[in-house]
């Protein structure tokens, strides 16, 4: 089967450092939204992959860091923010 999300897109990764804190982002971007109807209402994850991150980064950082998640119809986005 095929995926709603096929075709083109562009994937944007950044890293920067806000006062303490590394903040990385992956950013999965379609060239145009999706019709509508086609993807699933936007929500948090919390699958067995985002679980695993969210696990090691309190392993090894505490409350000190975390992991975002969001999507839409226009792509998504993933966000580890940890202390240097």
């Amino acid at each position: 089967p095929g995926s709603a999300r096929a075709g083109a897109g562009r994937i944007d990764l950044t890293a920067e450092q806000r006062a303490n804190e590394l903040r990385v982002s992956v950013c999965d971007r379609l060239d145009r939204p999706l019709p509508s109807g086609a993807a699933a209402e936007p929500r948090p994850s919390y699958g067995l992959g985002h679980q695993n991150v969210r696990e090691t980064l309190a392993a090894l950082y505490g409350d000190a860091a975390r992991f975002e998640f969001d999507s839409d119809s226009n792509g998504a986005r993933a966000t580890i923010v940890m202390p240097i």
